[in-house]
């Protein structure tokens, strides 16, 4: 299977590559398995330690609140579509403290549980 080796060192090759399904995934190899720089035969990336956090398992955790949304909303001063269009920065921002910031914190959170 054709790959991207990221790193090498101490006999191990940190590799990336697309799965069938077109997810982006990376493992750690043996580096003497990695033929011509670019190739690793897809047994041994079945057997290869996946390297990262597996964020898709977190999915199932999160949830987005939309009365967080409408608050922040109300709070910037936005009532309206009009408002929405108007106050688009304004509304970036809420979306931000509404979603993504608990979005970071969650992701931080899971991500040291591991």
């Amino acid at each position: 299977m054709k790959i991207r080796m990221i790193d090498a060192r101490d006999g191990a090759a940190l590799v990336e590559y697309t799965d069938d399904a077109g997810i982006l995934i990376r493992k750690t190899v043996p580096v003497e398995s990695v033929e011509a720089g670019s190739e690793v035969d897809p047994d041994m990336l079945e057997a290869g330690i996946t390297f990262g956090v597996d964020w898709d398992e977190l999915a199932e955790r999160l949830t987005v609140a939309v009365p967080d949304i409408a608050s922040e909303f109300h709070r910037v001063g936005i009532w309206t579509p009009e408002d929405l269009l108007a106050l688009s920065a304004l509304a970036r921002a809420a979306l931000d403290r509404a979603i993504v910031v608990p979005l970071m914190k969650a992701l931080i959170n899971y991500s040291r549980e591991g």
